[in-house]
């Protein structure tokens, strides 16, 4: 595409003359503004084909004005076909333009090359352009350069009950060519019953589209391809060329498998899977007992929080966060390392629970949680930061009463 560096581009039409607002005007009209990379500078250029058809045809002008070329008479009707062309084509028809233009420039002036460098094309495409602008004016160039331009191709009409038809006449066509043959079978249903079904196949690009529908595994599970499988009635035996390629149905299985998305599982998902789960017995009051020993109730100052996370998760909680300031609201490290122990809609409603900053640590009652779950008193003492004879003289009291059920006790 010919790119045309934006002080060269001030001025021809509509453009300004100073670089602050014809970049305003640039931005205006949709132009994207390119940086050329080069020899370490990176100065900014334009696309000829982008700018609008007045400024584009100032700046032919101004071009030919300075190749010493008439610029002829402009043809209307070639550049309103030119201005279809998708921007590709008409880049590339702008750049062979200006090279057309320098060449019959020199030619007419009587300069020739002394010779050519390695980045300059070769004389067969320059004799193909010189060609291709016989006899037309300069300014009218580019649309006589346009690659072949005719449009997209309209699409052949097939009726939908054609369509339906095609996939069962594939499925029982025999010999070495059945979409071919289907695809007769279905041409003549069609002439018999007024459907609408091209009369020709469009070479192989039909032949592919067709092969996608009929068949989009390419007969994996037909058997034809796998190791042990059913022989093919409808093609030709091909052990290697299907999809399966030679493996067994359970090597395709499991490597389809392979090739799955996999998902990562959410904290919760992660929590509830590592938990050791045991019977538990509920009594006719809703107390939960779990291998014959019930949860002792929390005290007052950690009863919120058992009543939302649940007596084992709170265990974790405050052993985790125990004897610290916790601020979830303001630190989203904090409400990270929350929301991966606990889950994230109970880290809400902790959240949306009025708290104090300061987590409680209610250590006689953790300890019988601990000493229940198995754990030695040393384990105890140290887990807590207390001495062994404190662990002892906690579990030798009372025990609380027991707690009513809640979610998580199990």
């Amino acid at each position: 595409m010919t790119a045309i560096p934006v002080p060269a581009a001030l001025g021809p039409g509509r453009i300004p003359a100073h670089r602050i607002p014809a970049d305003r005007w640039f931005r205006k009209r949709g132009i994207a503004i390119h940086v050329v990379e080069g020899d370490g500078r990176k100065p900014h250029a334009v696309r000829l084909s982008d700018l609008p058809e007045p400024e584009r045809l100032a700046r032919l002008r101004k071009t030919c004005g300075d190749l010493h070329l008439e610029p002829g008479t402009y043809d209307e009707a070639a550049h309103a076909a030119f201005m279809e062309a998708s921007p590709s084509l008409r880049g590339r028809a702008e750049r062979k333009a200006a090279m057309a233009r320098l060449l019959v420039s020199l030619i007419r002036n009587g300069i020739a090359p002394k010779g050519r460098r390695a980045s300059c094309p070769s004389g067969s495409p320059m004799k193909r352009r010189l060609t291709a602008v016989k006899g037309v004016d300069p300014i009218n160039s580019a649309p006589a350069l346009v690659p072949g331009y005719k449009g997209k191709a309209a699409s052949a009409e097939v009726s939908a009950e054609a369509w339906r038809f095609f996939p069962t006449a594939s499925k029982k066509a025999n010999g070495e060519r059945p979409l071919r043959q289907a695809w007769k079978d279905t041409r003549d249903v069609a002439r018999r019953r007024g459907w609408a079904w091209p009369t020709r196949v469009q070479g192989g690009i039909c032949r592919a589209r067709a092969g996608k529908l009929a068949f989009p595994d390419r007969g994996a599970d037909a058997g034809g391809g796998c190791r042990g499988g059913n022989p093919p009635r409808d093609r030709a035996a091909q052990p290697r060329a299907g999809a399966a390629q030679g493996r067994s149905h359970d090597q395709v299985f499991r490597d389809g498998l392979a090739a799955r998305v996999t998902r990562k599982a959410t904290a919760r998902q992660l929590y509830l899977s590592g938990l050791i789960y045991s019977p538990v017995a509920v009594d006719r009051w809703g107390r939960v007992q779990k291998n014959g020993w019930t949860y002792p109730r929390a005290p007052a100052l950690i009863a919120p929080y058992v009543d939302i996370l649940g007596s084992a998760l709170a265990v974790h909680f405050l052993l985790t966060f125990g004897g610290a300031d916790l601020y979830m609201a303001a630190h989203p490290t904090e409400r990270a390392r929350v929301v991966q122990l606990v889950g994230v809609d109970l880290a809400r409603a902790l959240g949306a629970a009025e708290l104090p900053r300061r987590v409680p640590l209610a250590k006689p009652w953790l300890a019988a949680c601990l000493a229940h779950e198995g754990c030695p008193v040393a384990d105890i003492a140290r887990t807590l930061h207390a001495s062994d004879t404190a662990v002892r003289s906690w579990l030798k009291r009372a025990p609380y009463r027991p707690s009513p059920a809640r979610w998580g006790d199990a």
